[in-house]
């Protein structure tokens, strides 16, 4: 809410919200359970059973590196209509040849060295709980 001065407010019932979130992130949980971080850092899309690659699940959804890039991958899936997005997503990708016909690759173009960069920075916590897996009790 903003007031009339142009200054930012909440409102009595955001603030109470807000309130006891922070109160519930304090609180011990009731089977002494702690909770000391939670990352993901792998994403699969699926329709059914079949692997949707994330650049074309993505890109049909108008997410793109850039806004333009976003706005113009959605304008193609709405082109290509529901049954056409589902053929895609059901395999259909694999038939679009590699290059430009592949709008969903060039909606993500410019995002390999950003998410690169950023998956690797919690590689290790991924393969920090995978070792733990690994550890056997003595």
């Amino acid at each position: 809410m903003v007031s009339r001065s142009g200054a930012s407010s909440t409102t009595g019932a955001s603030a109470s919200r807000a309130a006891a979130i922070a109160a519930a992130a304090i609180a011990p949980e009731s089977d002494g359970a702690t909770l000391h971080c939670v990352s993901v850092n792998v994403v699969v899309f699926k329709h059914g059973r079949i692997t949707v690659p994330p650049a074309l699940a993505l890109a049909g959804e108008g997410l793109g590196a850039t806004p333009v890039q976003g706005m113009q991958a959605r304008t193609h899936a709405l082109a290509h209509g529901l049954n056409g997005m589902r053929e895609l997503y059901l395999g259909g990708w694999r038939g679009v040849p590699e290059g430009d016909e592949r709008w969903w690759d060039m909606a993500m173009k410019g995002l390999e060295d950003r998410i690169e960069k950023r998956v690797g920075k919690v590689r290790g916590v991924r393969e920090g709980l995978e070792g733990a897996l690994q550890v056997q009790m003595l």
